[in-house]
């Protein structure tokens, strides 16, 4: 049923939430907190904080009483309440408790971003017109707020188009780079611990580039990093090449990546896109003194108590590329162990197909909306008939879209804390990093010792295959494309004999490849209660590889599971935290080219290793570290150039939905 509409009313309530508003505007400044210096910074402060929403099959009401409760538990402040009382119990954790100081995500909106608005707003006023193109490198949380803003508002006319270089496959890096004048192009290296892999691989194929015209780096490259740690990789190259400290913006304070859209991460590639980046925050500040991000943190919590896990994410076509940062912002910050040892949280899925068949009992959704109506309005009746619990935002504009997104943050936050686990840690990302370091490391004794580059890195893969060749569990799908299915076999290998057996299969090498696939679905699915599948390809989302990954999303609808795509090694930051942690309901395809490919990475240890090399690598890692974790998967190995390939995936997808019965 449809519930409680919130609006802005001029009325004797919202005056008297105004004075409160007021008195929580003065608690911030005389905690010191920065507001910028703009003679209009308390004008911005005081935004409109009315927030429109919409619940269906949920009754979304709460008493006075419990919005009391919630407000004095979770203020603002993220020195007190149970932001505080969190850092005190996962501070003793070690690892575990990570990150459960980075809460200071709760104010950007009304601090100017932490003082540096001014400083963002002066910056792309003095670079208007100097640059054509604007290229944001970075990973996770560090690429997606420029992301969002690219593909959300886009740019304004005479200022710097917006271009994300995240992924390490070649394609992608050469699309890019074919788009943008390197005369007329700033790069913005973003790692808050000046370290990140796949950015540094970026910036230094960046910077060999800019040298190879001629051109000036200092000229070229900014950064916002955490100036502190003089000796990151990245702090150092800023160093080498006479980066002026001018163009070094700090990393916002006790701020976890996935919270830093309304920070410098965020504003800064806006402003130089010729957004208003005081009005994006004005919005942020909107949902910031709402009621409805406590409506919805409570919401959230009681889809996933109730073991509605899934929540699936509508947006119409103009605010796509918010799909990308929910799903890090929630996957990451709930797919963790609660202090009694239990795996929680919600696990964010971007709707691609528009299949209501799979809206089941263990989904809810969220829905964006601007204005009153979109095409999505049929699909969502069909969602809210099946009494499936919807969450709709209707917006006005794109910004107030953008705006509202604080609230999100918010409810996941609250929602996790109220889940006994820590949402601003990413503990099991680190794992399936040191899984491909240490992979590196033996490439690298084995080239000091006279192989080449080459030769040891087939010496590597050859480790992950050749046990397993014996025992027949990599099996041919076309020309240079091989099903492997030995990590799923040393979990599982005895049990899904019988299953086979069962189902009258008495030896699986008798199987096909694709018919074997479904047979693992099935078993995974019924006799393991695996349900969702997650697609993985090491491959960036073009369009001519998208009906490849479609079927393949298909099929895991027609097994029954929820259907999730990853492109790596981009969901590494996002999703892995979940898949290693959350609910063991997972089930796991990675499709990895082998290939090293021709684009090496400058400056790299190792020398000739390649993007392709360090992808496939990753990838590798981080099956590993979900095997060693009991979780269920499977591999498809692609050798040779990945888009020769596509047509026979298809093929092969095309043959798994006819061996499930379609």
């Amino acid at each position: 049923m449809k519930v409680e509409k919130f609006s802005r009313k001029k009325n004797l309530t919202e005056l008297v939430i105004g004075f409160i508003l007021m008195g929580n505007c003065f608690f911030l400044t005389r905690r010191n907190m920065e507001f910028g210096n703009s003679p209009n910074t308390l004008r911005r402060v005081m935004a409109p904080y009315a927030v429109k929403f919409e619940v269906e099959n949920y009754e979304a009401k709460i008493s006075p009483e419990q919005m009391a409760e919630f407000k004095e538990k979770y203020p603002l402040d993220p020195n007190s309440g149970e932001w505080k009382r969190a850092i005190e119990i996962w501070s003793t954790k070690g690892v575990e408790g990570e990150g459960i100081k980075d809460t200071h995500w709760l104010t950007l909106p009304a601090d100017a971003a932490q003082g540096q608005l001014q400083k963002i707003i002066d910056f792309a006023q003095k670079h208007k017109g100097k640059y054509s193109d604007i290229v944001v490198i970075g990973m996770g949380g560090s690429s997606r707020p420029g992301d969002v803003i690219r593909g959300v508002l886009g740019t304004k006319e005479g200022f710097a188009q917006i271009h994300v270089m995240e992924n390490l496959d070649e394609e992608d890096v050469s699309a890019i780079l074919s788009k943008i004048n390197l005369a007329k192009t700033l790069f913005i290296s973003i790692s808050k611990s000046g370290g990140t892999a796949e950015t540094m691989a970026l910036t230094k194929i960046a910077y060999d580039k800019i040298k190879e015209a001629g051109l000036d780096p200092a000229k070229h490259f900014i950064a916002i990093t955490d100036t502190s740690r003089k000796q990151s990789k990245l702090m150092q190259f800023l160093s080498d090449n006479n980066v002026s400290q001018d163009n070094i913006f700090e990393h916002p304070e006790l701020v976890g990546g996935r919270y830093t859209i309304f920070s410098v991460i965020g504003m800064l590639p806006a402003a130089l896109a010729g957004q208003d980046v005081e009005q994006i925050l004005s919005y942020a500040r909107k949902a910031m003194y709402s009621e409805a991000k406590y409506i919805l943190g409570k919401f959230m919590y009681d889809m996933e108590t109730s073991g509605k896990i899934y929540m699936r994410i509508i947006l119409p076509e103009e605010l796509k590329s918010i799909g990308h940062w929910i799903e890090q912002l929630v996957a990451e910050s709930q797919g963790k162990v609660d202090l009694s040892g239990k795996n929680r949280g919600i696990i964010p899925i971007l709707e691609r197909d528009f299949d209501s068949s799979i809206y089941t009992r263990e989904t809810f959704a969220i829905r964006f909306r601007i204005g009153s109506s979109d095409k999505n309005d049929g699909f969502v009746k069909q969602v809210i008939d099946k009494r499936v619990p919807v969450w709709e935002f209707t917006v006005e504009n794109k910004e107030e879209a953008l705006g509202i997104l604080y609230a999100l943050e918010f409810a996941t936050g609250m929602s996790g804390l109220m889940m006994k686990i820590n949402p601003f840690g990413q503990p099991q990302v680190e794992i399936a990093k040191r899984n491909t370091d240490a992979m590196k490391a033996e490439i690298l004794r084995s080239v000091s010792a006279g192989q080449t580059t080459q030769q040891a890195y087939n010496k590597k893969l050859g480790s992950f295959r050749q046990p397993d060749i014996d025992g027949g569990y990599r099996i041919g799908i076309a020309e240079g494309i091989w099903f492997y299915f030995g990590d799923f076999m040393r979990l599982e290998g005895e049990n899904f004999k019988g299953f086979l057996k069962d189902n009258g299969i008495e030896d699986f090498k008798s199987l096909s490849a694709a018919k074997l696939y479904a047979w693992i679905l099935r078993y995974s699915f019924s006799q393991r209660g695996k349900t969702y599948g997650a697609i993985l390809p090491y491959a960036a989302e073009i369009p001519s590889r998208s009906e490849v990954w479609r079927t393949s999303r298909g099929i895991l609808r027609q097994i029954g599971m929820q259907d999730l795509l990853g492109i790596g090694p981009l969901y590494e930051h996002s999703y892995r935290q979940y898949f290693m942690a959350g609910p063991d309901k997972g089930f796991f395809i990675f499709i990895v080219p082998t290939a090293p490919g021709n684009l090496k990475i400058p400056g790299e240890e190792i020398p000739d290793f390649t993007t392709g090399m360090q992808s496939a690598l990753q990838a590798l890692g981080t099956q590993k570290a979900l095997t060693d974790a009991g979780r269920l998967s499977v591999r498809i190995e692609v050798d040779g150039k990945f888009d020769d390939k596509i047509e026979a995936l298809k093929r092969f997808f095309a043959k798994v939905e006819a061996a499930l019965g379609r």
